[in-house]
């Protein structure tokens, strides 16, 4: 069933990627691994679904589950076809080199030009300070990116693709936690205010509300 499911993704794979005249054949590896907490990724080249994530698994029926694991695909698709892989390393590679990349912010504000000195300060301070900076600065851009991606697959392939996407997501805000709940677990040390803060990001994001 892995393998009939991933023949039929990758065909789709090789049909979109086409249509935008994507150069390069993007391979499509189903893969099954319950310890694995990663439920889909692609570095530009192969998109990888683990077909035994939790997510997948709980849900009963295999209609149920290949929309689900259709979704996961829908979601890495959109990541091929709109995110700027070089962009995003381009910003590093400038942070790295304590510069803004593409442009410094527009500093409208004391406060403004006084916490951009700071935030130098500490990133030139120590190199694990400038290696957090960047770790930081990559996970905002990609609760931005899914916002995004998520956004133009659902207006652009209101067929097949997005419906699987839409069921992917219906099964995510489910399961996403409330702010309520995200303050609990930093109350009780069981999760860092840092966490909550990408999980409300990515609920305005992608839903357009803040659960």
């Amino acid at each position: 069933q892995t393998a009939c499911a991933e023949s039929t993704i990758g065909t789709v794979a090789a049909a979109q990627t086409k249509r935008y005249r994507y150069n390069r054949r993007v391979h499509v590896n189903i893969y099954w691994n319950p310890k694995d907490s990663n439920g889909a990724c692609t570095n530009n080249t192969s998109i990888l679904i683990n077909a035994g994530h939790p997510s997948v698994t709980k849900i009963r029926g295999r209609m149920d589950r290949y929309e689900m694991i259709s979704g996961y695909f829908a979601h890495e698709l959109g990541h091929v076809l709109y995110t700027d892989f070089l962009a995003k390393q381009t910003y590093l590679n400038f942070l790295e080199r304590y510069k803004w990349y593409p442009a410094p912010p527009e500093l409208k504000t004391s406060r403004d030009i006084a916490n951009e000195r700071d935030f130098w300060d500490y990133v030139k301070l120590d190199r694990r300070n400038l290696e957090f900076a960047m770790l930081i600065a990559s996970f905002i851009a990609n609760v931005l990116e899914d916002g995004y991606i998520e956004n133009r697959i659902l207006s652009e392939f209101p067929g097949v693709l997005g419906y699987n996407l839409t069921v992917m997501r219906d099964h995510q805000y489910k399961e996403m936690s409330t702010v309520t709940q995200l303050i609990e677990r930093e109350d009780d040390g069981s999760s860092h205010i840092f966490q909550s803060i990408l999980q409300i990001m990515l609920s305005y994001v992608l839903y357009g509300e803040i659960k």
